[in-house]
């Protein structure tokens, strides 16, 4: 089986700044130095009744203010069809984005650009910039990766209101929002309500993936049964599976989660190849 993962991360801890990863900064994660080591997409090995396709590189905060160095450092070790989702503050005054984004283009594998929103959502959403900068992405035929945090107050009616007003730019939310796969988890059905909510919104797709980054002791049966809930939401054109290496190897291996992932939706009743194939060689255009 062919599989496109669309979402994960390399690491160059020589060139790239990645401030997160150092230890006095957040997330305050007692385990996070056993990702805080260099990555190449040699690592990115399966087992050998699957085959990486291809692979989606999404920043990593790399250089914040200047994304394209580590789309080039990305580009230049690839052995692998890859594609590539920048970073440009949303934030940044117009002509500043333009810029950036001009600079951006020029490397063949770029696809959209993330600023992550989290909980600063509200900010980020009614800054003016935010919608000039947001269409001229649209107005290139790049999109919009989204993350945020979905438990938070307001943030629905803000992503609501951010993707509507936008219907010509296509979004991606990235982590399925953070919701719970548990479904004895206490916010697990005001989790599916939102994600509901949100699939009303045609131009936004959903990456069901970071499931280690809430619980790194989760059951894959429970992530390939909230996936394919996302198929019930979204359609199975709108879904797709992605691992976040190499945070998911927090959990366990990259070869292991795709092994037991794939196992777990054959046994759903969805087009499996669709969610680990075919919608990200769409949306990400491995074309």
């Amino acid at each position: 089986m062919q599989i496109i993962d669309p979402h994960l991360h390399l690491f160059n801890l020589a060139q790239g700044e990645y401030a997160w990863l150092k230890a006095q900064n957040p997330p305050h994660w007692a385990d996070k130095a056993k990702i805080c080591q260099n990555f190449g997409d040699a690592a990115l090995e399966l087992s050998s009744d699957l085959e990486l396709a291809g692979y989606v590189h999404i920043e990593a905060g790399f250089d914040n203010a200047a994304s394209w160095r580590e789309i080039d450092w990305v580009e230049g070790q690839t052995t692998k069809p890859m594609r590539s989702v920048g970073h440009i503050d949303v934030l940044s005054g117009p002509e500043q984005f333009a810029t950036a984004l001009r600079e951006l283009r020029q490397r063949s594998s770029l696809v959209g650009i993330r600023h992550i929103f989290d909980t600063d959502i509200a900010r980020l959403v009614t800054d003016p910039n935010t919608l000039v900068n947001l269409k001229l992405l649209s107005e290139l035929g790049l999109h919009f990766e989204l993350q945020i945090e979905l438990q938070y107050e307001n943030t629905q009616d803000l992503s609501l209101a951010l993707i509507s007003s936008l219907p010509e730019l296509s979004f991606v939310l990235n982590h399925a929002g953070f919701c719970p796969i548990d479904p004895a988890h206490k916010d697990y059905a005001s989790g599916m309500d939102r994600l509901a909510s949100l699939a009303q919104c045609h131009n936004l797709s959903i990456k069901a993936s970071g499931f280690e980054m809430t619980d790194r002791q989760y059951s894959t049966d429970h992530a390939a049964q909230f996936t394919a809930r996302l198929c019930d939401y979204f359609g199975d054109e709108r879904v797709m599976l992605a691992s976040n290496f190499p945070l998911v190897t927090l959990s366990r291996g990259y070869s292991n989660y795709w092994q037991e992932m794939t196992e777990a939706l054959s046994r759903k009743q969805i087009p499996l190849q669709r969610l680990v194939y075919e919608n990200a060689k769409r949306i990400y255009r491995f074309d």
